[in-house]
């Protein structure tokens, strides 16, 4: 099974990713988290569920960090920065 993923940048470029991965099942998302830098900029990234994260260096320029893990991401450059999690998603069957 393969899936094509689309990201379409602010500045109107995009970027497409073909990927293969035994992790694309049902009841599995990514989850979107915020870096605050310690000058105080804020960058946005997602940690796939098998672990893997991307941080949006330049929206604009469409640069971004990946790393095997949100760990290796933050000590691979971004040692010391603040990690803030987006809410965990939620289901129908949660609500209820």
């Amino acid at each position: 099974m393969s899936t094509t993923v689309s990201i379409n940048c602010a500045c109107g470029r995009s970027f497409t990713h073909q990927c293969s991965h035994s992790w694309q099942s049902a009841g599995q998302h990514a989850r979107g988290f915020r870096l605050h830098l310690y000058g105080g900029e804020v960058l946005h990234g997602v940690q796939w569920p098998d672990g893997r994260a991307l941080v949006v260096d330049d929206p604009e320029a469409g640069l971004a960090t990946a790393a095997v893990s949100v760990q290796a991401l933050l000590a691979g450059g971004y040692h010391g920065a603040r990690l803030e999690w987006a809410p965990a998603p939620t289901t129908p069957e949660d609500a209820s």
